[in-house]
């Protein structure tokens, strides 16, 4: 086999990266790069949050906010 058609492998691994970091840096660097309004709406639809609650017979418990995904 020549050097071509070897096994291919994705640029990400060369670098070292796993492909959750990968897709975390391409989409931090595409919503850096935007205008707005769309920068502003990019920003919104990151934000969320999670919700924790005890189940219990079969019923779901109060809801708790255990607070905002993003760590700044």
């Amino acid at each position: 086999m020549s050097g071509a058609q070897k096994s291919a492998t994705t640029f990400w691994r060369l670098a070292g990266m796993s492909y959750l970091q990968y897709v975390n840096k391409s989409a931090s660097t595409i919503r850096m790069a935007l205008k707005e309004p769309a920068k502003r709406k990019a920003e919104a639809l990151e934000n969320f949050g999670y919700y924790k609650s005890a189940w219990e017979a079969g019923v779901q418990g109060e809801k708790q906010a255990m607070g905002n995904s993003l760590v700044k």
